[in-house]
């Protein structure tokens, strides 16, 4: 199962779960083709106020590369096909991306991490605006810890986030549509769902996950 969203569908906690660098930002992401440019993927932000400085996000850029504020891919997702985005910060300076486990990008900007934050988001970071994708998500989650490039090309594999650091899991939101909300089994980070639904579209899990 995965979540189903139109570009103006979300889902949202209102509190950032996202405290500080380092942090990995992960997600399944299936991308219809309709989606408006640089839609939004997962993220926290500052309620009222689209100013880059007051949110982190990670995204689609214009060309459909996975994007955060400091580094982009080197390779542009392919529509109505699932794929994985990873974003990886070490520190202010330090900015990673993966599309699928590979195609990194970096970048080595300064960005002060932003203070005021009060939301979490997932396919939209503000409240009416088309700015999220139009397709299905799945298997969202963040960590506290910057992973390294092999726990990125795992996930990308298949294996699930929760077996990936569970020490240092945050939040994980598997996007299964099963309830109103979306229930996160880490830390209790449930997310309110503002119109997206179920679908039965999902992306291939490795058997791994589920060998002990």
């Amino acid at each position: 199962m995965s979540r189903l969203f139109t570009s103006t569908q979300r889902l949202e906690k209102t509190s950032a779960v996202i405290t500080a660098y380092p942090y990995t930002i992960a997600a399944w992401v299936y991308d219809d083709g309709t989606s408006t440019a640089f839609p939004f993927l997962v993220g926290c932000s500052t309620s009222g106020t689209t100013v880059s400085t007051t949110r982190i996000q990670m995204l689609l850029d214009n060309t459909g590369k996975v994007a955060t504020d400091g580094a982009t891919t080197t390779a542009a997702r392919t529509t109505n096909t699932w794929f994985h985005a990873c974003c990886v910060e070490t520190s202010a300076t330090g900015h990673a991306v993966f599309l699928n486990g590979g195609s990194k990008g970096t970048g080595t900007t300064s960005i002060t991490f932003p203070t005021g934050m009060n939301r979490t988001s997932i396919n939209a970071w503000n409240a009416g605006a088309s700015v999220g994708i139009a397709g299905n998500m799945a298997h969202v989650a963040i960590w506290k810890v910057a992973l390294a490039d092999a726990e990125v090309l795992e996930l990308a594999a298949g294996i699930l986030p929760t077996r990936i650091r569970p020490q240092s899991l945050i939040s994980y939101w598997a996007c299964n549509a099963r309830d109103s909300g979306e229930i996160d089994p880490i830390s209790a980070n449930d997310m309110t769902n503002f119109s997206s639904t179920s679908n039965a579209n999902t992306p291939r899990i490795s058997q791994a996950s589920f060998i002990a």
